[in-house]
């Protein structure tokens, strides 16, 4: 069960164009509540006491989405959960003459929208996501939510407000090695890992820390393939935080919550919630907007990245070939000693 107070989630994020309010949408959300009798699918809150989530033959307590003003950097946020009832094979078995409810678990989705700055009739969904299904469901019961509220309203999977061009990792990757510093309160501790893809869709794992100096890296940068997910560590010292992430290009990414520290917060639930709106609504759009202002990246010095990834290559199989025959040759002058 996904949620955003779960031990373990992944945050996606969705875009909603529409002629609509958070208050209007909030209302819509009102009207539509989980049925246990009809096993459909509706909105509450994120509240998690006396939830039922996992539990067969249940229904989740009544509550309502919440709006929640704008703070410091985050927005005005309209907060919800998307409860829905998944049936189980395991259930079904266990009780052949059971009732369709006793066959049923209640599971859910957590949501949290907010209006895009400068951008009109915008707004950026996250969401806890799961596997296919649940997404899919998921989804078509927000586009039900926006389409009656405008029916030219739309409803996109593509990363909102926090997707980004994928070569944002070399860039970051490179700005870790030279300046770790954002701005005055945000540093890059560290990147601790990352994946790299050809264009065969091919995929190579590097962990234990990126290296420059590591031949698989090298490899990675010189033939240009895509980079990402990074496992990211960003430092705040407004926030008095350290969180660790993976990051993916199209606006998903996944609070590592072991590596994710807060000074001034205590209790789980509070510091996987904190987490996830720091992370979207503050620091990855601080490194999203460090990248597009380094102009003198995609003209200059991504370039030189590559190029000089290919030299050290060379240089390192020249020295390689030269060891080997240098041995060979020792081993021969022996032989014939």
């Amino acid at each position: 069960m996904p949620t955003f107070t779960s031990s373990r989630y992944t945050v996606s994020a969705a875009t909603i164009s529409a002629n609509t309010s958070l208050t209007a949408l909030r209302n819509a959300m009102l009207q539509v509540r989980p049925d246990h009798a009809q096993l459909t699918g509706g909105w509450a809150s994120i509240e998690d006491a006396g939830s039922n989530l996992r539990v067969s033959n249940a229904a989740p307590p009544v509550s309502d989405p919440e709006l929640w003003d704008d703070e410091g950097d985050y927005p005005e946020r309209l907060v919800a959960r998307f409860y829905f009832f998944r049936r189980d094979a395991q259930l079904v078995r266990a009780l052949p003459q059971g009732s369709e409810q006793e066959h049923h678990y209640l599971d859910a989705v957590d949501v949290i929208v907010s209006a895009v700055p400068e951008r009109t009739k915008t707004f950026q969904v996250l969401f806890a996501s799961g596997n296919g299904s649940m997404l899919n469901g998921f989804v078509r019961a927000l586009r039900a939510l926006v389409a009656d509220i405008d029916e030219k309203g739309t409803v996109r999977h593509d990363g909102a407000a926090i997707g980004f061009n994928p070569d944002l990792f070399l860039w970051l990757l490179v700005r870790a090695r030279e300046d770790k510093q954002i701005d005055p309160s945000t540093e890059i501790q560290d990147v601790l890992a990352t994946s790299a893809r050809d264009n065969t869709r091919r995929s190579t794992m590097l962990s234990d820390g990126v290296d420059f100096d590591r031949p698989t890296f090298l490899v990675a940068v010189a033939e240009i393939d895509q980079l990402g997910p990074v496992r990211v560590v960003l430092r705040d010292e407004e926030l008095k935080a350290k969180i660790t992430t993976d990051v993916f290009a199209g606006g998903k990414f996944s609070v590592r919550k072991r590596e994710t520290h807060y000074q001034d917060v205590v209790g789980d639930p509070e510091t996987r919630l904190a987490s996830l709106q720091d992370f979207a609504y503050l620091l990855l759009p601080k490194v999203i907007a460090a990248y597009n202002a380094d102009t003198s990246w995609p003209t200059v010095r991504r370039t030189a990245e590559i190029r000089a990834a290919a030299q050290s290559l060379i240089a390192r199989y020249e020295q390689k070939i030269a060891d080997f025959d240098a041995a060979n040759a020792a081993a021969a002058l022996d032989a014939d000693g």
